[in-house]
């Protein structure tokens, strides 16, 4: 059953507010939009504060992974430079999100991107945190 209030919201994920609380907060495939790491970090201390329970990053790009990215890229689409020249990438090392378990003594588990016909999963990967009871 729905409560009374829900949430829609359409802003930047900096400002996403802490007030309503989920079980589980996820974000799909917006990290790798993000301007930088100091950035990326405000929304997991957002998505921490949200958070009862547990935390899915889904679709992070690898950094371990990006020369390979962006080679498979400029193949597969016509003037790749050009085109994405306004659009960067940010690519994460695991260490980023394990040193962030860490701080806040969260359970961390990867998971490798599977899904079928995606051709983005060689170079993606996901980020499961659950918070220690």
């Amino acid at each position: 059953m729905l409560e009374d209030t829900e949430e829609l919201i359409c802003d930047e994920a900096i400002n996403l507010s802490a007030s309503m609380k989920y079980d589980a907060i996820l974000s799909n495939s917006v990290f790798s939009y993000f301007q930088d790491y100091d950035y990326a970090l405000q929304v997991l201390k957002i998505m921490y504060s949200k958070a009862n329970y547990s935390i899915g990053i889904i679709d992070i790009h690898d950094i371990k992974k990006q020369d390979a990215f962006v080679e498979f890229r400029k193949k597969t689409v016509e003037n790749y430079d050009e085109k994405y020249k306004e659009l960067p990438k940010l690519f994460y090392d695991k260490k980023f999100f394990l040193d962030f378990a860490d701080k806040y003594n969260m359970d961390i588990k990867f998971k490798k991107s599977n899904m079928k016909g995606y051709w983005n999963n060689e170079f993606v990967y996901h980020c499961f945190y659950y918070k220690n009871r």
